[in-house]
């Protein structure tokens, strides 16, 4: 492999989604110019013989995709002499009057690894292609160039010269740190509430439908796996053109079954400018690269199951369990990273009294609506609606200490087998410093404005439950107020 295809990255960094694009598939044909031809019978049949030949050639370059796809998914890299091998196998794949030639940036053959994790210092190339799913996302680009060549034969009559057909796509593998999309969903529902995202509320991914309850801007595009919902004026600004503007009530469809639903598929990539996209627009495909001599990821896509989140568990800097200490309360520990993350550096205020709630196990105990969340991390029994309790274990970013706030990228919350109801409440999030992820296999409520920095893509959440709104002051009787 050449050197400068490889890449280093530390043993630290936010989660890496991989995307498989094709650029460029509409190929070029080139040769020589068509001789006059007096004879309009034969001149038909050339052309279309030149016309079946590039629809070979595209084909073939839909299944090199698909290695590729497959090869990414399951060994987190990019192989070109195991393709070229697998190609070979195939029947009418690569025919002996094709020319085949498969480059990885820009040089012949070679092996490339696609990191699990992306180092937050990594130089990561932005994504600036109008129509882009990911429009404006930086990340690992590995790009595979495909050349292929075919001669175009008139059923073998040789009184008119033969005329080649090249095609020319690259083919991108790109690795997107999880932290640059503001919620990443694997549920079958997202609801985007204005209560939390009162600013742009950056890039959204959700594998099922979306709703938008608000008034609501961005500079991204929204990417879906269902239906997209609007109950308020949504505004996506992509280029230095106009902004384009949904109104409230308006459906963006995934798959077409009456007029108005194909309407919106025919306007989706023309007139809004891929501004929303779901699989009747552009089917998108993401899965996360499998850890070294480690289980394969389960692929993610608009038509596949959830994402493998025991390999997004293992991969976080902090993974947190929360179980009974015993005492009718609930603990939090460390199963990896530093213990001392799980403290504040006691810049907030401390709650003046104690209601008898459960602590945390981290010295988290709060006052009833006395003081501030002072650990970053506790957990407690919440009311719901009437008699019904749930374990919430909250998570103040607010309090976070200077070191974990440098050293902390991805966040793992993990519940004992024995507490069968539970949720993750995030606050504190006006006051994001740096990229992180927050990631559990069960339910995320967002209290408080998630996103109102520079970036509102610095923060992300990814699960495979429901992800929802709550309000700012949620907690607070139980935790203490967050920032």
């Amino acid at each position: 492999m050449h050197e400068s295809v490889r890449r280093h990255f530390s043993g630290r960094g936010s989660i890496a989604v991989i995307v498989i694009a094709a650029v460029a598939i509409a190929s070029m044909i080139v040769g020589s110019y068509l001789l006059f031809i007096d004879d309009h019978r034969e001149r038909t049949a050339r052309e279309s013989d030149e016309t079946a030949t590039q629809i070979r050639l595209e084909q073939n370059i839909l299944r090199i995709q698909s290695e590729i796809q497959l090869i990414a998914k399951t060994e987190g890299k990019i192989d070109l002499p195991q393709i070229n091998s697998d190609l070979g196998t195939l029947a009418d794949s690569v025919p002996s009057a094709q020319w085949l030639k498969l480059t990885l940036n820009g040089y012949d053959g070679g092996v490339a690894p696609i990191e699990a994790l992306a180092d937050p210092l990594s130089s990561l190339t932005s994504l600036e292609n109008q129509g882009d799913p990911f429009l404006g996302a930086r990340a690992q680009v590995l790009g595979v160039g495909v050349e292929s060549s075919a001669s175009a034969l008139l059923g073998g009559q040789s009184r008119l010269s033969s005329k080649t057909v090249v095609v020319t796509p690259q083919i991108d593998v790109r690795a997107i740190p999880a932290s640059q999309f503001t919620v990443f969903a694997l549920s079958t529902g997202l609801n985007v509430e204005q209560t939390n995202f009162t600013g742009s509320i950056g890039r959204i991914f959700a594998l099922g439908d979306i709703q938008f309850s608000g008034s609501f801007s961005t500079n991204y595009p929204i990417v879906s796996g269902g239906n997209v919902y609007t109950k308020g004026l949504l505004t996506i600004s992509l280029d230095p053109n106009s902004p384009i503007q949904f109104s409230g009530g308006q459906i963006a469809y995934a798959q077409p079954s009456d007029s108005n639903q194909a309407a919106w598929l025919a306007e989706s990539r023309t007139q809004y400018n891929s501004a929303i996209i779901n699989p009747g627009s552009l089917p998108v495909s993401l899965s996360l690269p499998p850890a070294a001599n480690g289980p394969v990821s389960a692929p993610v896509g608009n038509e596949g199951s959830g994402m493998d989140l025991a390999t997004v568990r293992d991969r976080c800097d902090l993974l947190l369990f929360v179980q009974l200490d015993g005492r009718g309360g609930y603990r939090i520990t460390e199963i990896r990273g530093e213990p001392g993350w799980l403290h504040s550096d006691g810049l907030l205020d401390t709650p003046s009294s104690t209601s008898g709630l459960p602590s945390s196990g981290v010295g988290g105990r709060s006052g009833k609506g006395m003081g501030r969340q002072s650990s970053p991390f506790v957990a407690s029994k919440v009311r719901i609606t009437g008699s019904s309790e749930q374990v919430v274990a909250a998570f103040n970013y607010g309090a976070l200490g200077q070191e974990a706030l440098q050293q902390i990228h991805a966040i793992y919350f993990e519940f004992d087998p024995s507490i069968p109801d539970a949720a993750v409440l995030v606050r504190g999030g006006r006051s994001l410093q740096s990229d992180i992820t927050i990631a559990s296999r069960w339910p995320v409520l967002v209290a408080g404005d998630f996103n109102t920095g520079q970036n509102p893509a610095l923060a992300s959440i990814l699960t495979a439950q429901t992800v929802s709104s709550v309000d700012p002051s949620w907690g607070n009787s139980v935790f203490g107020s967050a920032p």
